[in-house]
């Protein structure tokens, strides 16, 4: 048996995934799944490959990633296929905070991530009745990384507190069973939770 998934009909020839003489085959695989793409189960009892799940796992789902999908199983004597229609939408960037008290003379405050210093979307400063000084200022992040925000005085030791903010996406299942290379039905489950089934042989999913 041989299992072809694939995104459009003119990238047949560079496919998602690729299985074949019993094992998989990444020789012409497209290059922007290369290590994010395996079968996974519709459920624990599917029975996986051997009882006709074919399902797709996507792991670090990207924007990318969206479109159409087809699964074309074939045998010697016979073939079926079915498609799926993968939605990605992205959340937009997370703001951070950072707020710091009880200073004197007025402090420095800086953003940075594991990479570079980052740019604050705002900082400002209040003093109260005692003369002392307050701060504040948010970031906008996007990717995950893990954040600092650094606040001190001039050639002394700032304090500094660390935030890590995680990845938005999370993994897809596009699930379809074949058995005797005919469509029993699809399944779909996104970032673990919600499913939707249908008797056809095209669906939906969405994730974010």
């Amino acid at each position: 048996m041989e299992v072809h998934w694939y995104q459009r009909s003119d990238e047949y020839d560079t496919p998602v995934l690729l299985y074949k003489a019993r094992a998989f085959d990444y020789s012409s695989q497209k290059a922007s799944f290369a290590g994010r793409v395996s079968f996974g189960l519709k459920e624990e009892t599917s029975g996986g490959l051997k009882a006709g799940d074919v399902s797709l796992k996507l792991e670090n789902v990207t924007i990318e990633d969206a479109g159409k999908y087809i699964c074309l199983v074939s045998s010697f004597d016979d073939y079926d296929s079915a498609s799926i229609s993968l939605s990605v939408t992205e959340t937009g960037h997370q703001p951070l905070l950072c707020q710091s008290d009880g200073w004197h003379p007025k402090p420095e405050l800086s953003w940075s991530d594991s990479k570079r210093a980052l740019t604050p979307a705002n900082v400002s400063f209040s003093k109260n009745s005692a003369g002392f000084y307050s701060v504040h200022s948010w970031v906008l992040v996007s990717s995950p990384s893990e954040v600092s925000c650094s606040v001190g005085l001039f050639n002394e030791e700032p304090k500094e507190t660390r935030m890590r903010l995680e990845n938005s996406h999370g993994d897809i299942l596009m699930s379809i069973n074949f058995i005797s290379c005919k469509i029993c039905f699809i399944f779909i489950s996104a970032n673990k939770s919600g499913n939707d089934t249908t008797d056809g042989k095209e669906n939906t999913a969405n994730t974010k």
